[in-house]
């Protein structure tokens, strides 16, 4: 089970999206304390994601890296292209 192995060790939280901003100020709280931290969200980091809020509510002494991933939108105009 590779899912287990990537997971051991790390906390796994599954919340709702009703609580962004608790979540984004969760994370960076972590980090402040020396701990790797990561978000990962579904959507695009700077449409629906949580990019824009953890970098508003970032202190300016903390880096945030924010690696996009490929929309849904993005990928179905790359089809429609491809495939006519």
């Amino acid at each position: 089970m590779v899912g287990k192995r990537i997971l051991s060790g790390k906390r796994d939280e599954k919340l709702t999206n009703d609580k962004e901003v608790d979540r984004c100020a969760e994370v960076l709280e972590l980090a402040g304390q020396g701990k790797q931290s990561a978000h990962i969200s579904s959507g695009d980091a700077g449409v629906y994601g949580m990019a824009g809020i953890m970098l508003e509510i970032a202190d300016e002494d903390m880096e945030v890296e924010v690696i996009p991933g490929i929309t849904a939108w993005k990928c179905s105009c790359s089809s429609y292209y491809w495939c006519r």
